[in-house]
């Protein structure tokens, strides 16, 4: 593939940081996304994407999350969408609400990347971009470091991420400064928004980018704790092929959204390892987007060894459940996805489940959600076409399998192989690390 091209109209280093950071769109397939917050960074982001994109003939759309925290939000949403219109970028804002339940930073964060790749997946998208700098980079390294993280805490964020059915990319977080972004702004002549909880202390990112200044006399920098994070990755990679070793002999993941360990496997290997495993599983039933803590994992490893044969858990929204040589992890009921009638006929369902909705009447009304103990009370008990995995998997994780409902009627449940009506609405799914 020819590179991307220098344009006159900028200077050398805007150009070489333009052709570096996407260099390499004409080997992504389909057009991209970029989240655009307002703020400095992602207006960085923004601007680049806007002209080398251009030259790689890839169409960008820009995605802006109001998470209606504060009042000035959907203002500034608003802000973005007029920028983007002067540069002639596809905006949307999508919105989202806080329950009031769980760490607000740790859940708005889950909450806006699961709108973006919900979004992306169903307009067929596979990269979404974003702005993390090596400052945030170095905050988080930082605050990892505090949670006593181990090796992939400390490595950080990568450049690349899969992330529920997309992939995430950080072009600027190796190596480009909050700053070195602002001047890119400035000489392009562009705005940006100043977030006000960007200086709000009770923030722990807050707190991190304020204590910089008395670390740096120790030589603790967001330079020194970029290389560290970049180190640590390397670690992460060779950890993670013992693990992949370990997931493909004694990791069993159903088409029916939970897993199936074995003990006598997870006995056999290293600590470290096994950790490494369980957390990663954990992530994928629970539909999250990382680990859980290391201690955690470790807590759920000692009690899988004991072999119990009765008796669960629940944490992460999984319930796990020991049967002596096997260990169960499936998704919690009540934490699915709620039922709710999707804004597209296809998407990701629970962070586990792709889904469309193939019908040839109206689709409006209908809704996707877990089966539950109302969906199986409408399935007769005559029914014969159940598959051998239905049967095979445990109570639990029928009910959280995915449903098409009308209200409280329930119309397909595809995985046990159920419709109210031969010819009717129909729910096609499939589990997201199926082939």
């Amino acid at each position: 593939m020819r590179g991307l091209e220098p344009e006159s109209d900028l200077s050398d280093a805007i150009q070489n940081l333009g052709i570096r950071c996407f260099d390499s769109l004409g080997n992504l397939s389909g057009d991209l996304a970029v989240a655009v917050s307002g703020g400095s960074d992602s207006m960085a982001l923004l601007r680049l994407a806007h002209v080398y994109c251009g030259q790689a003939h890839k169409k960008i759309v820009a995605l802006t999350v109001d998470h209606g925290l504060r009042a000035a939000s959907a203002d500034e949403a608003g802000q973005v969408a007029a920028w983007c219109d002067d540069l002639g970028v596809e905006h949307h804002i999508l919105h989202w609400e806080y329950q009031g339940k769980g760490n607000l930073s740790a859940v708005a964060r889950d909450g806006r990347y699961r709108l973006m790749a919900d979004f992306c997946w169903a307009r067929g998208i596979e990269h979404l971009y974003t702005g993390h700098t090596v400052d945030d980079q170095a905050e988080t390294v930082l605050m990892r470091l505090a949670r006593g993280s181990g090796v992939d805490g400390l490595a950080g964020m990568a450049r690349e991420t899969p992330l529920w059915g997309i992939t995430v990319v950080r072009p600027f977080v190796l190596d480009q400064t909050r700053e070195r972004l602002r001047e890119i702004l400035r000489e392009f002549g562009q705005e940006w928004i100043d977030d006000p909880t960007n200086d709000d202390p009770s923030y722990d990112r807050v707190k991190a980018r304020q204590v910089f200044e008395h670390l740096e006399p120790l030589g603790i920098s967001v330079s020194s704790l970029s290389g560290l994070a970049h180190r640590m990755g390397l670690a992460k990679q060779v950890l993670q092929h013992q693990a992949d070793e370990l997931i493909q002999n004694a990791v069993f993941l159903s088409p029916m959204g939970f897993a199936e360990l074995d003990v006598n496997a997870f006995a056999d290997a290293e600590t470290e390892t096994a950790c490494r495993v369980i957390g990663q599983t954990i992530n994928l039933i629970s539909g999250n987007g990382g680990r859980p803590r290391l201690s955690v994992e470790e807590e759920m490893l000692e009690w899988m060894l004991k072999r119990d044969t009765t008796g669960g858990k629940t944490f992460a929204h999984c319930t796990f459940r020991p049967n002596g040589d096997r260990f169960n992890i499936l998704r919690e009921v009540i934490r699915c996805a709620p039922k709710t009638q999707p804004a597209e006929i296809n998407g990701l369902w629970d962070g586990r489940f792709y889904f469309d909705i193939v019908s040839n009447k109206d689709v409006s009304g209908l809704q996707v959600g877990a089966l539950g103990e109302a969906g199986i009370a409408q399935i007769p008990k005559d029914n014969v076409d159940y598959s051998v995995a239905w049967l095979a998997a445990p109570r639990e994780a029928r009910l959280a399998t995915p449903a098409l409902w009308r209200g409280d009627v329930l119309v397909n449940a595809p995985l046990a192989q159920w419709a109210a009506e031969t010819n009717g609405p129909e729910l096609v799914v499939k589990a997201r690390w199926s082939k």
